[in-house]
């Protein structure tokens, strides 16, 4: 029945690729073309779970994506994505893959009172990258890099990532391309091109679109067409939100709050002058610039799609569910700090997904059929999500700059030490609770010790696996 399943997935599949045409090869309005490899699927070791279950814990809002789908007959091609990259698996490994849903605000919850009571009720957990530190100190889950049949170093893990959230060699929590909320966490700027064109005619979204693409798309540039662009009438030229929108900027601009040396591990890096920098733009932006409004998130992104906004911050799961059909916008890439950065980097909001496996579960399954179900996403979930769906639906024309945001993305452990100390959030906080009068340097001082230990007790859990 299973290998029906499959047969009739595949054929119903859309494959899409974008063609590259004459540009350039270094040139960022290029396409990347889409050919998944399936040599690793073919490399993969055969073996019988004789039915067994393999059972995933995660949040409801993004088990339908992730995990299982909602509905088995629908014809959404992200859905097809993932019934066959489950098809395969199972059918391969004689298992049977269970979604276990939890809302997001017990799941943390659900998940270490397993791992403290050792309960074994899962095999796998997906949970938020933001709340997820308590896994790192539990002493309850598997190292991943020691697990038989994971091979971190693949492509279809996200090996920077994974290197970014290892400590001294040892790795609780990873992400693979099972974790498709990495992409729809990403964040970018919405450009209103209608907008845009009405104020100052078509040159302004080829000059825009030029800008970026020659690496020339910098906060000095933002700033100075919001300044021209103003308050033109009922609409501004950004609407920002009031929320972790702020956050994204420390990964923009290159701003770490932890440094992870391979070799001394885990240091407090937090407090300097770029990141002073990074705070008073950001009051600057909120309370001082009559071009920019704030307020919530549906606010701005109503005020997007009524064209009473030319920018607003926008992650990708919104650019695919809510601006889809809507035309005459386009998807960039948050400017970087200055002419001295190198390069654009993109952020994720705290809470995609992000994977451990608790001590109790037979290591052979777990490593095995991760393996699998990451080396099969690679083939069908990621790039449909990435280009068949969320590309394709969400760009406006040929020279997008939509792959610049889906390609280079920063990360940094912080993030995972959210729940416990969060170093991401401080700037955002002073912000929205000392309009006018930051009072972050302060804030960071009384936050300090417990950084220190939080860090320390990462270090300590590190040590433990590494002697046992």
């Amino acid at each position: 029945m299973k290998k029906l399943v499959l047969l009739i997935i595949t054929a119903c599949m859309i494959v899409t690729c974008f063609a590259c045409g004459n540009k350039k090869k270094d040139d960022l309005r290029v396409r990347i073309p889409i050919y998944p490899d399936p040599t690793p699927w073919a490399k993969l070791p055969e073996y019988n779970f004789k039915g067994a279950d393999f059972r995933i814990s995660n949040r409801e809002e993004y088990g339908g994506l992730e995990v299982v789908v909602d509905d088995e007959t629908s014809e959404d091609i992200v859905d097809e994505a993932l019934l066959l990259r489950n098809a395969k698996v199972e059918d391969r490994y004689n298992v049977e893959i269970v979604r276990q849903d939890n809302s997001s605000a017990s799941h943390i919850n659900t998940v270490l009172s397993d791992l403290a009571a050792k309960k074994g009720t899962f095999d796998l957990a997906m949970t938020s990258a933001g709340e997820s530190s308590p896994i790192i100190t539990s002493g309850a889950v598997y190292d991943w890099a020691k697990l038989p049949y994971t091979h971190l170093d693949e492509s279809f893990w996200l090996g920077k990532m994974n290197e970014a959230f290892t400590v001294q060699g040892v790795i609780y929590t990873a992400v693979s391309k099972m974790c498709i909320s990495t992409v729809a966490k990403t964040s970018a700027l919405a450009y209103n091109r209608t907008l845009g064109e009405a104020w100052k005619g078509k040159n302004f979204t080829k000059e825009l679109i030029d800008t970026v693409c020659d690496g020339d798309w910098t906060y000095d540039e933002l700033m100075s067409i919001i300044n021209k662009y103003g308050s033109q009438d009922d609409s501004c030229a950004f609407y920002m939100t009031a929320d972790e929108s702020i956050d994204t900027w420390h990964a923009v601009w290159e701003i770490p709050c932890v440094e992870n040396d391979a070799e001394k591990g885990l240091t407090d890096v937090y407090m300097n002058e770029k990141l002073r920098s990074f705070t008073s733009r950001m009051h600057t932006m909120y309370y001082d610039t009559d071009g920019i409004r704030y307020g919530t998130k549906e606010e701005a992104i109503g005020a997007f799609m009524d064209d009473k906004a030319l920018f607003t911050t926008i992650t990708m799961s919104d650019a695919l569910d809510v601006l889809h059909g809507k035309s005459g916008y386009m998807i960039i890439p948050q400017p970087k700090y200055d002419d001295n950065q190198k390069e654009y980097r993109s952020a994720m909001y705290a809470d995609y997904s992000v994977m451990s496996a608790p001590n109790t579960a037979d290591p052979t399954l777990v490593s095995l059929i991760v393996e699998a179900l990451s080396v099969a996403s690679e083939m069908h979930n990621y790039p449909t999500y990435k280009h068949d769906a969320l590309q394709a639906m969400t760009t406006a024309d040929a020279e997008s700059t939509f792959d610049i945001v889906l390609e280079k993305a920063s990360w940094d452990i912080a993030t995972l030490l959210s729940s416990e100390v969060n170093m991401i959030g401080l700037v955002r906080n002073d912000v929205l609770d000392n309009p006018g009068n930051s009072k972050l340097e302060e804030s960071y001082i009384d936050m300090k010790d417990t950084i220190a230990d939080i860090l320390a007790e990462v270090m300590s859990a590190v040590d433990e696996k590494s002697e046992s």
